[in-house]
């Protein structure tokens, strides 16, 4: 039961024609008309998993970059390596822990539940 709420969840976050063209390859849902009948994007999520994509390919880039930096540019010893290396982590973790304070403020400035025209959504969103 938990892996079909998992799989439905990463279903919804494919883009809409991956998602018409997999249910074109088999047998779906159809309306009267013998036309597939499809959910909405889930934009929210779809903006979620892009954003954390992005943001894990530019944490590897920065990591290595700051590695082959601090040996090869600087060529300092391990434990200069390591004080560069931790305090750049620390630096970040910081700034993600304060920076995710700033965007909870930001995607719970409206209560979206009781925006049934979806107004503060469409906001975030675009």
């Amino acid at each position: 039961e938990d892996t079909s709420g998992v799989l439905q969840i990463l279903w919804e976050a494919l883009p809409h024609g991956l998602r018409l063209w997999l249910q074109k390859r088999r047998t779906g849902e159809t309306n009267g008309n013998g036309e597939e009948v499809e959910k909405p994007n889930n934009r929210a999520l779809q903006h979620l998993l892009a954003m954390k994509f992005w943001h894990g390919c530019y944490g590897v880039c920065i990591s290595s970059m700051l590695l082959y930096y601090v040996t090869y540019v600087l060529r300092m010893s391990s434990w200069g390596r390591v004080q560069v290396i931790v305090g750049a982590g620390f630096a970040a973790g910081l700034t993600e822990a304060l920076m995710n304070l700033v965007w909870m403020h930001l995607f719970t400035k409206h209560d979206s539940l009781r925006d049934v025209t979806g107004r503060s959504d469409r906001t975030l969103l675009y």
